[in-house]
């Protein structure tokens, strides 16, 4: 008698779990895919600009280059004041940059 009792609770627990973490996690997948999307297409324009106009730099030294073809706007919003530098690698600004192109992308949508 106990046991089932106990099986029971176990049994609801679960199931609460179960249907909480699908409730939290569908939006999630919801924003994930549309930022996917966006990032796909900023992915694509940074790898053309490194076949095409950035072609003649190293691939590790090419980032300003890439960026500054990418988007002529925001690589003078975030890098202007300080270019990155052949090789250097800066997270936030990179970050920062990223998150301009996708702004800059959702504006020209409208």
């Amino acid at each position: 008698m106990v046991s089932l009792a106990i099986a029971r609770m176990v049994w609801v627990i679960g199931s609460l779990w179960l249907l909480l973490g699908s409730v939290v996690i569908r939006p999630v997948v919801a924003k994930s895919a549309k930022r996917s999307r966006a990032t796909r297409n900023q992915s694509k324009r940074e790898t053309e600009c490194a076949r095409t106009e950035c072609k003649h730099l190293h691939p590790d030294e090419n980032d300003d280059c890439v960026n500054r073809c990418a988007s002529i706007t925001c690589h003078a919003e975030i890098f202007g004041s300080q270019p990155l530098e052949p090789g250097e690698i800066d997270r936030v600004r990179r970050r920062d940059f990223k998150a301009c192109v996708l702004r800059q992308s959702q504006d020209e949508r409208g």
